[in-house]
Order: structure tokens, then C-alpha cells, then sequence
């Protein structure tokens, strides 16, 4: 067959064409329009063009083929999404989408592309105290101290004790309470211990007399009267029991109980207080009233609770 080019026109219906079809430059092939047609014979196929300007192939198992279908595909891009949190979305370059690297700023955090499953791992690598050097806000609300799990303190030296309220040291261990912080509220480990323990403070008087009045106890805390006793080997002793302050121990104070308590020599006892509560930092002063039966001995026993 001739070598055709864009001058010559080829429109014949039912051509077989045995030889090579040879075509030159900006030769220009037009395929009438027409309805999908029969199966082509065995090892043959078929072109053609339908109403829907498209370009179609029939093969010998009957299985047409729009070759005109696909396209270029879809223009792709890609972005971050959510309200918070830095997007590991860079930018696309041709069809080409770039992401930005997860990077460990420092030792403490160490990053591993785990391939085996699929994964990014993100873990804390090695932080010491020192690490913690730049936190140095002292800020926070309420009463509780919350520390994880059993921590062991040793030893700490604590170096600003500006708002704690009490005269604790600020040295190693800490130090101990003086007497003005306990009475603050604050307890030292040694009071802490006697803390809502109940204690008997035990005085002996020989030849009391009517007019005998000295302190007999003196208490650091507060502290709640709970049972007040006297015995004598003879005759009976009437007295009460005064809470008086700490610097004016020889001047007259507040009566504990309700009514003087006589001593006998079967021992007598009472839990009527018309003011059992006595403050931190007082005495408490034996006071007679009243002695009969010439008694050579007197024991006083004093009972009471620490708050």
C-alpha cells in the first residue's frame, strides 16, 4: 500500500488492508460515528467511534474498551488538620508531597523509626535533676503534697522556709520546731509522737495545809483535762486544779474544776471541769482550800489528752 499524508482521504467501508499502514506527518485518521459492533472474529480487533465521541475496541471475547477513559487523574494536595499542635505537613512539589521530620531536640527525648511496626516511637531518654535546673516557680494551691509512688527523702537541706510559717531550720534535716511553732499548730517529730496521747502527771505533798498553792505541771500544747484524783494516807484535803500563764505562775488563774475535789483517804475523783480546755504555754497550779483530819500525805494525779 502507498504511503499516505494529510492530502489523500481514505473513507472506504469493509477494507482489508494487508500491508503495513504507513502515515506522514499531521496525517489526520477520521472514524465515522457509528453503533457498537458485532464481535470481531478470533484473533482480531476491532476500532471505532461512538456517538458519545469516544474511542472504543472491541476484542474476540466481546469485551469492549473506552480508550479514551481515564483521564490524568485527580490534582492532589495535602494539608494539617486539627486545633492544636505542630503540622508535620510541608509543602507539595510537583507531584511530589514533602513532610518535615520528627527531630529529638535534646538527649532527653529520643525518637526511633520503628519499621517493623509501622511506627514513629517517641520515648524519654536520660533527665537528671540538673535538668530541672530552670524550674523555679514556687507556685500552687491547697494542703495536700502529692508525691508518686514511696519516695526516700535523705536528709534534704531546704533553703527558703519564707512562707511556711514557722521558724523551721534551713539546714540539713531540716532542723527542729522550738516550742513557738508547735504552739503555732506546727509539731516537731518528737511532739508528734505525743500528739492525742493521753498523759498522768503525779504530784506528792507531804503535811498539805488549807493554804498550799504552787504549780505542779506545766504543758507546751494544747492540752484537754480529763480526770483530776487525790488520795491521803488520813483525813481529807479540799482543792482545785488553776491553769495559769507561762511568765505569772504565783498569780491566781482559771479554776479546771467545776467544784474543789476532796481528797480522802479511799481516794476521790472527778471528770466535772467548768473549763477542761487549757492553752499551750501554761501551768497547772495545785490550790487548796480546805484540810481536816491532820492528813501527813497528799497525792494529786492529773489526767489529760494533747490536741
Amino acid at each position: 500500500m502507498p504511503l499516505t499524508d494529510n492530502s489523500d482521504s481514505l473513507q472506504t467501508r469493509n477494507l482489508t488492508v494487508e500491508d503495513s499502514l504507513q502515515l506522514g506527518d499531521d496525517t489526520v485518521i477520521e472514524l465515522r460515528e457509528m453503533s457498537t459492533p458485532a464481535t470481531p472474529p478470533s484473533g482480531s480487533l476491532r476500532l471505532y467511534a461512538k456517538s458519545d465521541g469516544r474511542l472504543y475496541a472491541k476484542n474476540d471475547t466481546d469485551t469492549e474498551y473506552d480508550l479514551t477513559a481515564g483521564g490524568s487523574g485527580e490534582v492532589n494536595t495535602a494539608s494539617n488538620v486539627g486545633t492544636a499542635g505542630v503540622g508535620l505537613f510541608k509543602q507539595k512539589s510537583g507531584v511530589n508531597l514533602e513532610f518535615k521530620k520528627v527531630n529529638a531536640g535534646s538527649s532527653k527525648i529520643t525518637v526511633t523509626d520503628d519499621g517493623a511496626n509501622s511506627e514513629v516511637d517517641i520515648d524519654l531518654g536520660t533527665v537528671t535533676v540538673i535538668d530541672l535546673s530552670d524550674v523555679a516557680a514556687k507556685t500552687g494551691t491547697g494542703t495536700t503534697v502529692v508525691m508518686q509512688g514511696s519516695p526516700t527523702i535523705t536528709t534534704p537541706t531546704i533553703g527558703d522556709f519564707s512562707n511556711a510559717t514557722h521558724d523551721h531550720e534551713s539546714s540539713a534535716g531540716g532542723g527542729t520546731l522550738s516550742a513557738a511553732a508547735v504552739g503555732s499548730g506546727t509539731l516537731s517529730g518528737d511532739r508528734l509522737a505525743a500528739k492525742n496521747k493521753t498523759i498522768t502527771k503525779i504530784v506528792y505533798i507531804e503535811d498539805p495545809t488549807a493554804t498550799d498553792s504552787f504549780p505542779i505541771a506545766f504543758v507546751p500544747d494544747d492540752v484537754t483535762l480529763s480526770q483530776v484524783r487525790g488520795v491521803t494516807d488520813q483525813g481529807t484535803v479540799d482543792f482545785n486544779i488553776e491553769h495559769r500563764a507561762t511568765n505569772t505562775p504565783d498569780v491566781a488563774g482559771t479554776d479546771t474544776l467545776s467544784s474543789d475535789l476532796q481528797a480522802t483517804s479511799s481516794g476521790a475523783s472527778s471528770s466535772s471541769f467548768s473549763d477542761a480546755t487549757v492553752p499551750a504555754e501554761r501551768w497547772l497550779n495545785f490550790n487548796a482550800s480546805a484540810v481536816a483530819g491532820s492528813p501527813g500525805k497528799l497525792w494529786v494525779a492529773i489526767e489529760y489528752t494533747i490536741d
